[in-house]
């Protein structure tokens, strides 16, 4: 697992051919989902089990506020690396981390600490051209240009209870 500061998050997708901070409005050509009740057990591990293998992925954080103020789990002690000097998080940092193969365990870490905490983030996987924005524990979007891939992501997230609220 590397830490990655901003420029290094946006250089790691351009050579992936990903697009940056996607929007509802702008889904660039692909398939969109918005998924709600993403607060039941399970929906992180539902989300890494969603990636196929290996796993080569990029969680690049939106809002770092909120973790700000809690006690980083061991999968996120990375983040000091890239983190201000004061240890304060300014609102609208972005850092990322980059996952491989071995660090699956850190990468479900990491969700359900982002779950728990409330934290929003961009998880980026090109080996299925996937982005998957996580809210604030409120809700999951999904891009991705395969209608197939989105279909498989929710039918493993509806089995822990979410449910799409916008396609």
């Amino acid at each position: 697992m590397d830490a990655l500061a901003p420029s290094q998050c946006s250089a790691w997708l351009a050579g992936q051919q990903l697009r940056e901070t996607p929007s509802a409005r702008d889904p660039w050509g692909g398939q969109y989902t918005r998924l709600n009740n993403i607060a039941a057990p399970g929906i992180a591990d539902a989300l890494v089990e969603s990636l196929s293998s290996p796993i080569n992925v990029l969680l690049q954080f939106t809002d770092l506020s909120v973790l700000g103020h809690r006690a980083l789990p061991a999968s996120l002690a990375l983040l000091d690396e890239v983190a201000p000097a004061t240890g304060d998080w300014p609102q609208h940092s972005t850092r990322g981390l980059l996952f491989a193969e071995e660090d699956e365990r850190a990468l479900r870490e990491c969700c359900v600490h982002l779950l728990v905490a409330g934290a929003s983030a961009f998880l980026y996987a090109p080996n299925l051209s996937l982005t998957i924005g996580l809210w604030e524990s409120e809700f999951i979007e999904l891009w991705c240009p395969d209608l197939t891939t989105i279909t498989a992501v929710v039918g493993r997230l509806a089995l822990h209870s979410a449910r799409v609220c916008e396609q």
